[in-house]
């Protein structure tokens, strides 16, 4: 069996189960998974998560993505976009 897949969220539309072994399953379920727990999001991989487009711009924010990129690129003394 295999699901459906996309880049953006909205590619399942219900409740599917697929056998991975003789013990185990998956569950692929509609609906967008933010990293971490219900009361704390692991921002820097929702960051990540949209720098990559599987999270639309629009929901985090262009600036904020763009801000971000910039961030990670001085992080790691990346200057090349000043040239």
């Amino acid at each position: 069996d295999s699901a459906p897949i996309g880049k953006m969220a909205g590619v399942t539309r219900h409740l599917t189960y697929f056998r991975i072994s003789a013990q185990m399953y998956l569950l692929d379920t509609p609906g967008i998974f933010l990293p971490g727990d219900n009361d704390h999001t692991d921002i820097d991989a929702l960051m990540k998560l949209s720098m990559c487009g599987c999270i639309a711009d629009h929901i985090v924010g262009h600036e904020y993505i763009a801000d971000y990129i910039l961030y990670r690129l001085n992080l790691h003394k990346n200057y090349i976009y000043l040239k």
